[in-house]
């Protein structure tokens, strides 16, 4: 598409390398480094790192409004991220955050869209000065789309949710928590899968709770009882291994980096993995982003729903903070009003398969 038509909105994505090899390919004179070395030369170089600009592309609505998207890289990992969220030095992650958000304000951006851990270390949104922006952590149309993809694969095997069982694993978790109340009224049973840290068995019961037919599972071994099992975690250790799932079943992972295992799809063919949250793009632009594990057209619902706020010209952080079910309502009708779609089921398929040929280059 060209740059003809009405001038764009202008919004900013931040996001970070998955792995050292994979921020290595923006780096060439790195590149030839082994994996550990690679790792051990980007933590060196973290406290002086600045955020950098990828080309920038005009996406455009079915209603004719533009946005112009800059990604902005942010030179750490998924590992360097967790590392510090775990030693409780969370405020190192906020200000390299910080600086992407300066460098979207310098550009001009209206609004800028929270990628992958950039969510999670500025607490989804809070305790970064936006000079005025609008934010979104982009996890409402990510959990639409995931519920979406869920629906379409029970649809497609003429099954009824009501005999089927739920598990949602990291169902504490923001996204995992808005998943678990969208679909639980539809299923016979629900149950719901934490982390080992210390408060998740509290706000699992609280959240089971208020919910219809869901109870809260002592440990991961329960997993094997899902007909639909959708995985939302932010672990940079990939926990749940192909043994851990009824056969088959629906599986659909909504995290990044992936929560599963490289093998689990190979290993595993009677399983349906979905990569959860990807949406196709009325308009099928290229976006030009380096490494990029999607098709042409397609792209992952944190950076399109910063796309969909952007066509609205929204100025505000409503779409930050704790995840609702109304959230993801409005956003589900921007997405229709403006013309993005769930991507088409071999694009969810392939996509998993994409993460785990990266998770496997990079061991």
């Amino acid at each position: 598409m060209n740059d003809a038509g009405p001038s764009p909105n202008e919004m900013a994505w931040l996001c970070h390398g998955v792995d050292a090899r994979h921020l290595a390919e923006f780096h060439p004179s790195v590149a030839h480094l082994a994996d550990g070395a690679l790792e051990e030369h980007f933590e060196s170089v973290s406290t002086e790192a600045m955020p950098f600009l990828l080309d920038s592309v005009v996406v455009q609505s079915l209603t004719g409004a533009r946005t112009r998207l800059y990604p902005i890289v942010l030179p750490v990992t998924s590992q360097w991220m967790k590392r510090r969220i775990e030693s409780r030095r969370r405020r190192e992650c906020q200000s390299l955050v910080q600086k992407g958000v300066d460098l979207a304000e310098s550009l001009g951006c209206g609004l800028v869209a929270l990628g992958q851990y950039t969510s999670i270390v500025s607490r989804n949104g809070r305790g970064i000065n936006w000079h005025g922006m609008g934010v979104t952590t982009g996890n409402s149309y990510a959990a639409a789309l995931a519920v979406q993809g869920i629906e379409r694969a029970l649809s497609e095997r003429q099954v009824a949710a009501g005999r089927q069982t739920l598990v949602v694993v990291g169902a504490a978790g923001n996204i995992g928590r808005a998943c678990a109340e969208a679909l639980s009224p539809r299923y016979g049973r629900t149950i719901l899968v934490g982390s080992t840290k210390q408060d998740s068995s509290k706000r699992l019961h609280e959240i089971a709770s208020d919910l219809p037919r869901v109870e809260v599972a002592g440990g991961a071994d329960v997993i094997v009882e899902g007909d639909v099992v959708l995985v939302s975690t932010n672990s940079v250790r990939r926990p749940l291994h192909a043994s851990q799932f009824k056969t088959g079943a629906i599986v659909c992972d909504v995290s990044v980096p992936a929560s599963l295992d490289s093998q689990v799809a190979a290993t595993r063919p009677d399983l349906e993995v979905l990569t959860g949250g990807i949406a196709r793009l009325p308009h099928c632009e290229e976006l030009r982003v380096k490494s990029f594990p999607l098709p042409t057209g397609h792209t992952f619902g944190c950076m399109a729903e910063g796309m969909l706020l952007s066509f609205e010209s929204v100025r505000h952080s409503e779409f930050t903070g704790l995840l609702s079910v109304a959230n993801i309502r409005t956003i589900e009708q921007l997405a229709c009003r403006h013309g993005f779609q769930l991507a088409d089921r071999e694009v969810c398929k392939l996509s998993a398969l994409a993460k785990e040929a990266a998770v496997n280059a990079a061991e």
